[in-house]
């Protein structure tokens, strides 16, 4: 609902009609079709009756100040179903209106509340703004739109909470069909999801059993069948060796061995790789593998507007992570 609907609900130009009808052949003109000159002249005088019920300043009959006459509990629950755009109209009415539909019971934190619902990230400041919801609605758009590098807590996820971010993980292409044979989102599954630990520890996020443990590289089944077991809390040997695991199956005729590979994976934040310009603390992400860093990840906004974060390396190994959600206690 905004301003022309309530032009269209009051019809301010039906409250000065004259009431009086006896019959002597004036009500025709009143109540009659209207040509169009007619036409235009009920809308100039609507548009005009519309401003008064606006603006208390202005000198107007009793009758058509009927915003001003409602109670402020009532002129709430009409500005409740106003969007961010019209409220911010209605501000530039006058004085009265500008501090009237500044307040937070007037709509804005009905708005936060809805828009921050479905959001990945909200700017931490903003949502601390208790007091002037007004200021907080705008503080979280501009940090969504202007800052491109991650804080701290947007990265990591809390095992003992179980809240925090979890990511997302596929290869690219450019990796090869040695690597994308490994990643269930190239066979048509769900990609792996790997979560950032406090410790400094990457691990792999199991969404069933809502556990981590060490990431496991192996045919793309591997994932699906072996899920996150309690071994895999263990830290490794701290040697920078991959581990590598054989499983056997015991039973069926046509069972056929497969292996897969857990190799301890660490993280670290950079302010300037070596080929890539300096930025803010959180704009670069650096994986170390098995004791080997692999290229560097880049942070920019994900361009779904959920107000998350891509993790994306410019080289054809390690590729492309993404905030699809955000887990909360």
């Amino acid at each position: 609902m905004n301003l022309p609907a309530v032009k269209r609900l009051y019809r301010p130009s039906e409250l000065t009609r004259s009431k009086d009808r006896d019959g002597d052949g004036d009500d025709d003109d009143h109540h009659g079709d209207r040509d169009g000159a007619t036409a235009t002249t009920a809308s100039q005088s609507e548009l005009s009756s519309l401003l008064a019920l606006l603006n208390p300043n202005q000198s107007t009959p009793r009758q058509c100040n009927l915003l001003l006459d409602l109670p402020e509990e009532v002129l709430y629950r009409i500005t409740n179903h106003l969007d961010a755009p019209s409220l911010l109209r209605l501000r530039l009415v006058n004085a009265y209106y500008a501090r009237f539909a500044s307040r937070n019971e007037a709509g804005w934190e009905r708005l936060c509340e809805r828009i921050w619902s479905y959001k990945v990230h909200v700017c931490p400041t903003a949502s601390a703004l208790r007091e002037d919801r007004l200021s907080a609605y705008r503080m979280s758009h501009a940090d969504a739109a202007s800052r491109n590098y991650m804080h701290l807590h947007e990265l990591l996820y809390d095992p003992d909470s179980r809240t925090g971010t979890v990511w997302y993980f596929r290869f690219k292409e450019s990796a090869g069909a040695d690597w994308t044979q490994m990643d269930p989102w190239w066979q048509g599954r769900q990609a792996r999801q790997l979560v950032f630990l406090p410790d400094g520890t990457c691990r792999q996020y199991d969404p069933v059993t809502k556990r981590v443990g060490n990431v496991r590289f192996g045919s793309a089944d591997d994932d699906d069948r072996d899920g996150v077991h309690d071994g895999d809390h263990e830290d490794g040997d701290g040697d920078g060796d991959a581990a590598a695991n054989q499983n056997h199956p015991e039973e069926g005729d046509g069972a056929v061995s497969r292996s897969s590979v857990t190799a301890p994976m660490s993280w670290r934040l950079l302010t300037r790789p070596m080929d890539l310009p300096t930025r803010h603390l959180g704009s670069y992400l650096r994986i170390t593998v098995g004791g080997r860093d692999v290229p560097t990840y880049a942070v920019r906004r994900s361009p779904t507007g959920n107000w998350g974060f891509l993790l994306e390396s410019c080289t054809f190994r390690f590729v492309r992570s993404f905030v699809r959600s955000f887990l909360r206690s």
